[in-house]
């Protein structure tokens, strides 16, 4: 009953039982387990879906500017939101392949509060630069110009509709060209992670000898920690600041894919490739018998927060913005921040703690 009531409430106060604190190490085996299975299970098979909705992408838009019409742009839309949701599934992996070439900022220049990145997207369209248009010139221009918030709004911002039409033919090249070079990353990410001597492998096989992880622990700590601050980042940049503090002032502006209504579906994505991943590592193997109910507390929160952004896209056939100026919908969003709360700290503390593992350092924290 007491682990019971412990679950319930940990959105709100975590009870005296959760408390993290000190704890025999897990065998290394047990943690070495759960590594291997979140890199074959979840990681390469989720980067795998990621460069098939990016060739499909591809694939669409080249069609799209060879033969324009409104049915050739609205499949360009649609393969559009499966690179999305495919993305936002991985988009916790920031280190590893991501950190080469810049390639996880050129994928993915968010947050922008100065609206820079939109700006430059502008300006090239506006002054119909070709050297926009060529992937080679394309990948030496700002990172704000040739990723997915770039491509929303070409594809979704004012003017989208001249793709399909001759006249819309720069602005389609300059599309085709970022759906280029998204598909060019998709495909250095995967084979990063996937071949054999990469990143996978790299954290499957750490230890004392190994350059980036002196043991499985660390390679643990690395996928925790991946975790955490992407709940945090969802939590903190996409989701409070269109909230902001009432329905009157909402801004849903402020949030990344708004533009192509696919704000709620990159949150839910977030969200479900941490659960995922959380499933992959088969906690409950991993952890004491007495800190097996972590696991379950853990799913719980995830769940919950996954539920309330769910139901707030399927309630009603509102954008967005109509989300956010509705209460019931506001309030639904605003619920979601609590369970996200909840897992964020379950990663911090009593999950790292219950695997005799150091939480340690955290980007959102500063330096």
């Amino acid at each position: 009953m007491r682990k019971f009531a412990c679950v319930l409430l940990t959105t709100f106060a975590f009870c005296g039982f959760a408390k993290a604190d000190t704890q025999a190490p897990v065998p290394t085996d047990a943690l070495k387990k759960s590594v291997a299975q979140a890199v074959d299970q979840f990681v390469i098979p989720a980067y795998g879906q990621f460069k098939s909705a990016a060739e499909s992408q591809n694939d669409a838009y080249a069609r799209l500017c060879s033969a324009p019409s409104e049915e050739a742009l609205a499949d360009v839309q649609n393969s559009f939101a499966d690179v999305v949701k495919t993305f936002s599934r991985i988009e916790a992996f920031r280190f590893g392949p991501a950190r080469d070439d810049n390639r996880f900022e050129r994928l993915l220049f968010w947050p922008d509060p100065r609206g820079r990145g939109l700006q430059q997207v502008q300006s090239l369209l506006l002054e119909k630069d070709e050297s926009a248009t060529s992937l080679e010139t394309l990948q030496q221009k700002s990172v704000a110009v040739q990723g997915l918030l770039a491509l929303d709004f070409v594809l979704f911002g004012t003017g989208y509709e001249a793709q399909a039409t001759l006249e819309g033919a720069f602005r389609c090249r300059y599309g085709a060209t970022m759906a280029q070079s998204v598909l060019h990353i998709s495909n250095a990410l995967y084979d990063g992670w996937s071949a054999p001597g990469g990143y996978g492998d790299l954290m499957k096989s750490a230890g004392p000898e190994d350059v980036r992880y002196k043991s499985t622990g660390e390679a643990m700590q690395e996928f925790l920690r991946a975790a955490r601050e992407q709940l945090q980042i969802l939590r903190d940049t996409k989701l409070m600041p269109p909230l902001q503090d009432s329905v009157d002032t909402a801004k849903p502006k402020l949030a990344p894919f708004w533009r192509s209504d696919l704000t709620l579906l990159s949150m839910i994505s977030n969200v479900e490739g941490i659960a995922d991943l959380v499933d992959s590592w088969s906690l409950e193997n991993a952890l004491p018998a007495d800190r097996h109910y972590l696991s379950e507390q853990l799913a719980l929160e995830l769940g919950m927060a996954r539920d309330a952004l769910n139901q707030t896209e399927v309630s009603a056939d509102r954008t967005f913005e109509g989300h956010l100026s509705t209460q019931e919908d506001y309030d639904r969003l605003t619920y979601a921040s609590l369970p996200l709360t909840g897992a964020i700290t379950l990663l911090t503390g009593d999950v790292p703690a219950a695997l005799g593992l150091i939480a340690g350092f955290n980007a959102m924290d500063g330096d």
